[in-house]
């Protein structure tokens, strides 16, 4: 498959589950939608999760190797506690949801457009 395509790929799931979800705020199906988007979303993740050591093989030398893994390693938990620690500050009640969402899926859409 390769890297490019991997990482576009986990990266298109990515974004559109966020919008699925951010789209499901506007209507009367906020519930399947919160669902399907973040099926879409949990797609991508097995595709991101294995990206670091074909990264870090393809784009470094070999005594480089294993930081460039490290490195790529630790982003996805450090992304995972950054999306834990912001929700709480931004959305006081159900109304703040819409905002929460929207703050979701501009990341996710940035990562698309950054990978293509």
């Amino acid at each position: 498959w390769g890297l490019r395509r991997a990482l576009i790929t986990g990266a298109a799931f990515n974004a559109v589950g966020a919008w699925v979800r951010y789209a499901g705020d506007f209507t009367g199906w906020q519930l399947p939608l919160l669902f399907v988007g973040q099926i879409l979303a949990a797609s991508a993740q097995p595709v991101i999760l294995d990206c670091p050591t074909m990264l870090a093989a393809t784009w470094f030398g070999e005594h480089e190797r294993v930081t460039a893994n490290m490195i790529a390693s630790v982003a996805n938990p450090v992304g995972i506690a950054l999306g834990s620690f912001f929700p709480p500050l931004i959305v006081d009640g159900p109304d703040d949801l819409r905002a929460l969402y929207l703050y979701f899926a501009l990341p996710a859409t940035a990562g698309l457009l950054l990978s293509v």
